[in-house]
């Protein structure tokens, strides 16, 4: 049954309806929707139906108010359409949602995300609806998503919770990845327990269950700069399956921790014989 209905379109007397079928997705979900359009007193021919995912990136900081959008995917209707005069038609679509997408953000709707103050960026997602008459884009107004975590994406958050991490921060990265997107969301977090030895960590997903966990250490008291470079920096690399979801993170969780417990092991050998 569809329940969200986005904005409406009204070009040259036709009437275009977007609906979805709800208002919250998981990245990689397949969105499912139709469009409804009701026609003027005279035929006219619609070229295009464009729908276009968004997001808007704004600044939180203080004294900050300004916003970025940016194009995440686009889904096109090219069938030339033909609407006579007051009819009424009916077109189903679906599309299926990059799954790194940007969670939304604040996301109240999971636990996960209720404690990060500190935050400077808000995600939020849009749908924007297009038609094409005449070689004339006419948009509607956004339209906002909620957008959910992937569930491997999940099950890493909870793997490292499960760690005693907690999110402390959600961040655009675009310096530190292949750029196959214009940035992807970086989850930073704290760990109380280990802040004799690590600084931060960080978590981004690279899409198909690849992820990179960045690890920084507090920097041991090298002589020279040239010794310093990349050692207070170590990178997890790691894939996720369907089987971390079956068994519940148990094996996810087992592994982050002999690796993290690696790094420890050879930061801690590194600070203490440098004192």
């Amino acid at each position: 049954m569809l329940k969200k209905l986005l904005a409406s379109i009204r070009v040259g007397g036709i009437k275009v309806d977007t609906t979805l079928e709800k208002g919250e997705y998981r990245q990689g979900e397949t969105i499912h929707g139709r469009v409804l359009i009701q026609g003027s007193s005279v035929q006219q021919e619609i070229n295009r139906i464009l729908f276009q995912l968004k997001v808007r990136l704004r600044d939180r900081g203080v004294g900050v108010s300004g916003f970025r959008d940016f194009l995440w995917h686009t889904h096109e209707i090219a069938d030339k359409i033909t609407v006579l005069p007051k009819e009424t038609k009916e077109i189903p679509f679906s599309f299926t949602l990059p799954d790194v997408t940007p969670i939304s953000f604040p996301y109240e709707g999971h636990f996960l995300f209720a404690k990060p103050k500190v935050s400077p960026y808000c995600f939020q997602v849009y749908l924007q609806t297009g038609i094409d008459i005449e070689h004339s884009i006419d948009p509607s107004d956004h339209d906002e998503i909620q957008i959910a975590p992937h569930p491997f994406v999940e099950e890493v958050l909870k793997s490292m919770s499960r760690l005693g991490f907690s999110v402390t921060s959600v961040e655009p990265n675009s310096m530190d990845y292949p750029m196959d997107r214009t940035f992807y969301q970086e989850f930073l977090f704290a760990q109380h327990d280990m802040k004799n030895w690590l600084s931060e960590a960080s978590l981004v997903h690279l899409g198909n269950g690849h992820f990179v966990l960045r690890i920084e250490t507090q920097k041991p008291d090298y002589r020279s700069i040239m010794e310093m470079l990349d050692v207070n920096e170590r990178k997890i690399r790691f894939v996720v399956h369907e089987e971390d979801i079956e068994d519940k993170g148990i094996h996810l969780t087992e592994y982050l921790a002999e690796q993290i417990q690696l790094i420890q092991n050879k930061v801690t050998k590194e600070l203490s014989s440098n004192e």
